[in-house]
């Protein structure tokens, strides 16, 4: 499959609290890195999603359409909340992914996607919490009239994302078949806090930079900084 160009969605993600699980799950994570991976390929893939790079259990995704990229989101988080994880270990929790969109114009060459999206997304799906969905303001407004049947988009207000300029008014998704977690972002500065109700769907129920996204955004998947 060809890379997407111009005005790409992406979608970061990665599992919330690898590290302890490493520490004290090691043969069952083994297990359980195998299953979620072959779950987010699956659910990317479906939707024509380009996977352009992992990094431990991180994935960098791109999509030509943001519905399409959102989709995948969605049934990601569906097939990672209907798995039984315990088959991979006794006392193994489980797994919980979060996930950031964002849409932008970037670049394509020798092999990479260069330009300041890349950033964004990596800090917005960082800002998250495992089983959620955080999209930017660029992304809800492409998908806000075409949510899957059930959906539902929360604003979180604008938030200052670390090490970036501008702040980023986030929302987050919501829809039958994955857990509701409602925990606020965990943000640089949170800008304004507004309490609307969520907008229902129409029509129906940091280790080291990654090459050509700039300096001082580490890839996802590592331990906060």
């Amino acid at each position: 499959m060809s890379p997407p160009t111009g005005t790409i969605t992406f979608l970061f993600t990665d599992i919330a609290g690898s590290t302890q699980r490493w520490e004290h799950h090691r043969a069952a994570m083994e297990a359980a890195l195998a299953r979620h991976n072959t779950l987010l390929q699956a659910a990317i893939t479906e939707h024509g999603g380009f996977v352009f790079h992992t990094a431990g259990d991180a994935f960098c995704a791109a999509f030509g359409s943001a519905s399409e990229a959102l989709a995948a989101a969605v049934d990601a988080q569906r097939a990672l909340a209907a798995e039984d994880w315990s088959a991979c270990g006794p006392d193994f929790p489980p797994l919980a992914v979060r996930m950031g969109l964002h849409t932008g114009t970037v670049e394509w060459r020798d092999g990479d996607y260069f330009g300041p999206p890349l950033n964004r997304t990596a800090r917005l799906m960082s800002a998250g919490h495992g089983g959620q969905i955080l999209l930017s303001l660029a992304t809800q407004q492409l998908v806000r009239d075409d949510l899957p049947p059930g959906a539902a988009l929360h604003d979180l207000g604008a938030h200052r994302l670390k090490d970036l300029r501008n702040s980023e008014h986030i929302f987050r998704l919501t829809a039958p078949g994955f857990p509701d977690v409602a925990t606020p972002p965990a943000t640089a500065e949170q800008l304004s806090a507004r309490g609307v109700p969520a907008v229902p769907a129409r029509g129906g129920v940091p280790g080291g930079a990654v090459r050509g996204w700039g300096v001082g955004v580490g890839v996802p998947g590592m331990p906060r900084a």
